[in-house]
């Protein structure tokens, strides 16, 4: 529903108000036109007087008697287009034309001076209630100086200009009142689309998040405005698809461990059983417990991280010394080899995470390879970035499942099938403390063939990249290993 402040209404009332800003410049343009034009008549028909005067002056024979003289230029001013007045004097004063009209002396005192200019002059004055405009000019008539004061009547060309000023004085408003209707329609059909895009988008709701808006044809802001709605949409039907998804694969994970523990209790609780019987079922339902209580852990880390209510770490550690720390807990329980240099490297980071992220990483290298097989963390600052490279020879992972391997609860075909557990949270994990430290972490596989066959390909290959600190940051002190 339209209201005062709608956008419809704004756009209105600026196309009216500039229309009449507009109107109101071209009017005060077309009145000075308007004035300039008549002024410049005005003047050419007072040119155009003095210069008939003077010609019909020197027409007139040299022996006519004065008397005579003043009836021909009475005559002549009497036959005069527009009802012009006209004063003739000689150099000595001799006066051979005046007009027989009140107040008239008086009106001209001012052009008439002791000694004639020879540029005409002009004034503005009233003759009863009528405006004139006269003006003086010095001639020759046959052979001697003469000055000569035409005025001709300002009533005709003020009526028009007093026309012109009513006319656009009824015309502004009028032209307003159209330009804001033609506004209003204009605006409603430009405005149209965006109220069609309003009701669509007013009935998605998290049901029906699929459906999109439709998408004008035309190239325009509304188009992109579409198209940038569409987007949004997709983002939030991913968000909300992912939130269901792993709400419904945490619930699946969570009913396993919590069916075993409910079973084992009722069963140990069925009948009296011998202290070693109530002993297995305690232990396994401590197990379980502790696979639960794990599986929470990481469920929390990756709430705590899609809500982003970690803040990015601020200290600076060396990532040897990280590395190494990790490694000292690592050894007893596989073959496993810390190659790095002296040389420190520093990131920006968190020494828990770090230990953590590699503990990850070395955990899938132990759980997917032999017995006997080995773990290599290799480390090296390269083109500015801090890169650990974690090598395994185990059962290497599909090429299948590459695209997928840090997706929340995804675990591969070749580890499905195999006999290690595991929630598929690890990858995911790593990789939200990778990105969180400002890093990467790519997984290649195989990295080695055995025999010279593709088909025995086997062995997996982890990249973690984290930027370089800037040396102004102050170190971290000594992490005890991740436990």
């Amino acid at each position: 529903m339209m209201t005062r402040h709608s956008i419809r209404v704004r756009l209105t009332a600026w196309y009216a108000g500039l229309t009449l800003v507009a109107l109101i410049v071209m009017a005060s343009s077309v009145i000075l036109l308007v004035r300039h034009s008549v002024t410049r008549a005005v003047e050419e028909r007072l040119s155009a007087h003095h210069d008939g005067l003077e010609r019909f002056a020197n027409a007139l024979e040299v022996s006519l008697p004065a008397d005579e003289v003043r009836d021909e230029l009475r005559e002549y001013a009497a036959g005069a287009v527009g009802g012009a007045f006209f004063e003739l004097a000689t150099s000595e004063g001799a006066n051979l034309a005046h007009p027989d009209v009140s107040g008239w002396d008086a009106a001209i005192a001012s052009l008439r001076p002791t000694s004639p200019s020879p540029r005409a002059t002009a004034i503005d004055f009233l003759i009863g209630d009528a405006p004139y405009r006269a003006s003086t000019r010095a001639l020759t008539i046959h052979g001697a100086s003469a000055q000569s004061i035409v005025a001709v009547a300002l009533g005709p060309t003020d009526a028009a200009l007093a026309s012109v000023q009513r006319m656009l004085f009824w015309l502004l408003p009028l032209m307003s009142l159209i330009a804001a209707a033609c506004g209003y329609v204009v605006s409603g059909r430009a405005l149209r689309p965006v109220d069609r895009l309003t009701q669509a988008a007013q009935t998605i709701n998290v049901e029906n998040l699929h459906q999109r808006l439709d998408v004008p044809p035309a190239p325009d802001e509304l188009q992109r405005l579409a198209v940038t709605f569409n987007g949004m949409l997709d983002r939030l039907q991913e968000g909300v698809g992912n939130i269901a998804r792993f709400t419904s694969e945490a619930s699946h994970e969570l009913r396993t461990p919590v069916a075993l523990v409910r079973t084992t209790a009722e069963l140990a609780l069925r009948r009296d059983r011998s202290p070693e019987e109530y002993q297995d079922a305690l232990t396994d339902i401590h197990t379980q417990s502790r696979e639960m209580s794990d599986l929470v852990d990481d469920l929390l880390t990756m709430a705590r991280a899609d809500a982003g209510v970690e803040p990015p770490p601020e200290t600076v550690v060396d990532l040897g010394a990280v590395a190494a720390a990790f490694a000292a807990s690592w050894r007893a329980t596989s073959r496993f080899n810390l190659v790095r240099d002296d040389d420190p490297i520093m990131i920006r980071a968190e020494a828990r995470q770090v230990q953590r992220l590699l503990s990850i990483v070395c955990e899938n290298a132990t759980k997917y390879g032999p017995e006997d097989g080995e773990v290599c963390v290799r480390l090296r600052a390269e083109n500015g970035r801090a890169v650990i490279d974690v090598e395994d020879d185990g059962i290497g992972v599909a090429a299948g499942d590459l695209p997928r391997v840090f997706e929340r609860f995804y675990r591969g075909a070749r580890a499905r099938a195999g006999e290690a557990t595991g929630s598929g949270l690890g990858l995911s994990i790593a990789k939200v403390i990778a990105e969180r430290h400002g890093g990467q972490i790519m997984l290649s596989s195989p990295i080695r063939a055995l025999d010279g066959r593709a088909t025995s390909a086997r062995g997996t290959r982890v990249t973690i990249t984290f930027p370089l600190a800037t040396p102004d940051v102050t170190t971290a002190p000594h992490t005890r290993p991740a436990q």
